[in-house]
């Protein structure tokens, strides 16, 4: 497994756009609703910043395997990336 580093100065929208080439990542928006609900009403390439004071890391990371399985198994697909900027966790669509 190889470390990989930023730039200090990389946002979030940046290593998304870096990871996922194929993906037209949208600009990031602070969540306002519950977990499940934000997932659900994501589209491909929404980003979605969850407040780290607000969201319990677990939550945001777990939900597509537990709350949102459904989704899951018909082809939905997320990853999270910690943003220190902005002090959140953010999450991508990617299909």
């Amino acid at each position: 497994m190889v470390n990989e580093t930023i730039k200090i100065d990389q946002s979030v929208k940046d290593w998304f756009k870096l990871k996922h080439p194929g993906i037209k990542v949208k600009e990031p928006r602070f969540a306002t609703l519950g977990v499940a609900d934000e997932y659900k009403r994501m589209e491909v390439g929404d980003v979605v910043l969850f407040p780290a004071s607000d969201y319990p890391a677990n939550t945001v990371r777990c939900t597509p395997n537990t709350t949102l399985l459904n989704k899951v198994l018909e082809g939905c697909k997320w990853t999270t990336r910690v943003d220190p900027a902005n002090k959140s966790i953010a999450v991508l669509r990617l299909s």
